[in-house]
């Protein structure tokens, strides 16, 4: 939802938290992971896990750079 090149508001902000929100998710995830016995499986489980709430923190910060960068004057 954009509004003369520039996200409006409220739907910017909702699309910011969405994306925060599975980042913050992923993370719970991960610490859950971190709290039970270590075997190899969970290891890698634990990469994967790891790989994708960078991801997800690295699409908040898209949204929020386009955002500034379609909104400068």
């Amino acid at each position: 939802m954009r509004v003369d090149g520039c996200y409006g508001l409220h739907g910017f902000m909702e699309e910011v938290e969405a994306a925060n929100k599975a980042a913050v998710e992923s993370c719970h995830r991960i610490l859950n992971l971190l709290a039970q016995p270590k075997d190899h499986v969970q290891s890698e489980h634990l990469m994967v896990q790891i790989e994708e709430v960078v991801v997800r923190f690295k699409k908040v910060v898209s949204l929020l750079d386009d955002n500034i960068s379609h909104c400068r004057v």
